[in-house]
């Protein structure tokens, strides 16, 4: 490492871990840590790295590390929200979640994790708030518009959820595991036999869920744990 600058071993790390090497970035990180142990931006990727890894409390200990060494770097409160929310902390993560939410109000992505946050921390009308802030900033996301209709549905408000699901204003039909969760509401509470369109409507219009797309230098989680990486 004695050849690069900080600024080239830090770029040589992060495309590392851009091409799934993790162990070998891993390394590099560390030791670019060795001559800079509070450098933001290395400590990040090292987060990051771990959290690939599904070294998941490792990752959360080093992204709080950063945001108490530099309380501005918001992809660090970001990705510490993830981290908290994927080791079920999910307290610590909606308050890591809000944090980066002072720094970018505006971000869909965001919101969106905050209201799935809030909804799994029983903060249910919270959360329905969250989700249809995240949907006015990005009224195209998929995946807002399922998680929405889902915490409307648990929330008994199954006629405001067909709403959201079939919004005139959404380019994109609505994906058939969305319906389904309204007619199973519907089913649950004997209201399905009034709304026998339900099915006909997202008839051949399953669509592949994408996730959100990524802000910044942060790694996210639909289902599985996968990288958001920046510039990839």
């Amino acid at each position: 490492m004695a050849e690069l600058t900080l600024e080239q071993a830090i770029k040589f790390a992060d495309e590392l871990r851009r091409q799934g090497k993790l162990a070998e970035s891993e390394g590099v990180y560390k030791q670019i840590l060795n001559a800079a142990p509070r450098h933001p931006a290395t400590l990040n990727g090292l987060g990051i790295v771990l959290a690939e890894g599904k070294r998941l409390s490792e990752a959360a200990e080093i992204f709080q590390s950063i945001v108490e060494i530099d309380p501005n770097f918001v992809d660090a409160w970001s990705n510490l929200s993830l981290a908290r929310e994927e080791t079920k902390e999910i307290a610590r993560a909606i308050d890591a979640r809000r944090k980066a939410l002072e720094f970018k109000p505006d971000s869909a992505e965001y919101w969106h994790r905050l209201g799935v946050c809030l909804s799994k921390h029983d903060e249910l009308k919270a959360g329905i708030e969250a989700l249809k802030k995240s949907l006015g900033l990005d009224p195209f996301s998929e995946g807002a518009r399922h998680d929405l209709v889902f915490a409307l549905c648990r929330d008994d408000q199954e006629d405001a959820a067909v709403e959201v699901a079939f919004d005139p204003l959404c380019a994109k039909p609505t994906g058939a595991s969305t319906v389904k969760i309204i007619a199973d509401s519907m089913k649950m509470h004997g209201r399905l036999p009034g709304h026998r369109g339900l099915g006909a409507r997202s008839e051949g219009r399953s669509h592949k869920r994408r996730s959100p797309r990524p802000v910044g230098d942060v790694f996210d989680y639909r289902g599985r744990l996968r990288a958001r990486l920046a510039g990839i």
